[in-house]
């Protein structure tokens, strides 16, 4: 994994601008609403 993270990581750094955002989701687990997290990068 250390060749794909370092290239996407210049690919990542080279952007002028990043952005990211951290959305939480309810989801179904063991029968109750538990909370899930959906990741987002935009270059």
């Amino acid at each position: 994994m250390k060749p794909i993270l370092s290239l996407t990581e210049v690919h990542a750094l080279a952007a002028e601008r990043l952005h990211g955002d951290n959305t939480t989701v309810p989801i179904l687990a063991n029968g109750k609403t538990d909370t899930g997290r959906i990741w987002t990068d935009v270059k």
